[in-house]
């Protein structure tokens, strides 16, 4: 058994702070995120690196500004040998994983069941990707 805490980052793009139960919004129903803020963390002032999603994420796995890494796709072989904060935090002895749409190939790339050996360079030991716009209405 490990006394760890368990670590969750839910990073979502377009997607406004304001448009989730917990930061006001009067007419979104998140519940689960709700409750996820209410017991963790809420990051309430941060902005992107870049409108571009992969530069973006690149930035967040690194650690570095785009004008630093110059990664306009996550897809870049030299990004999975420098820093990776996914990698540190599985050396750390941590099981990682990325759940959803990744979104981390140039159009045309693949998905990422075609690149797994780059998303395990990467750090992640688990990976599921989902593609495509995924929504769901509850009201539970």
């Amino acid at each position: 058994m490990t006394n760890k805490p368990n670590l969750v980052l839910i990073f979502t793009d377009q997607q406004r702070a304001d448009t989730m139960g917990y930061a006001g919004d009067p007419v979104a129903r998140t519940q689960n995120i709700d409750g996820l803020a209410a017991e963790g963390v809420v990051f309430r002032r941060c902005c992107a690196t870049s409108p571009v999603c992969m530069a973006t994420r690149t930035s967040f796995i690194s650690g570095k500004h785009v004008n630093d890494h110059g990664v306009w796709a996550i897809a870049d072989p030299e990004l999975r040998h420098g820093p990776s904060h996914v990698r540190n935090i599985r050396d750390a002895g941590y099981c990682t994983a990325v759940v959803g749409k990744t979104h981390l190939w140039p159009h045309g790339g693949g998905h990422t069941r075609d690149h797994i050996d780059e998303m395990h360079d990467y750090g992640y030991t688990n990976v599921m990707e989902m593609t495509g716009p995924v929504e769901s209405d509850s009201n539970d």
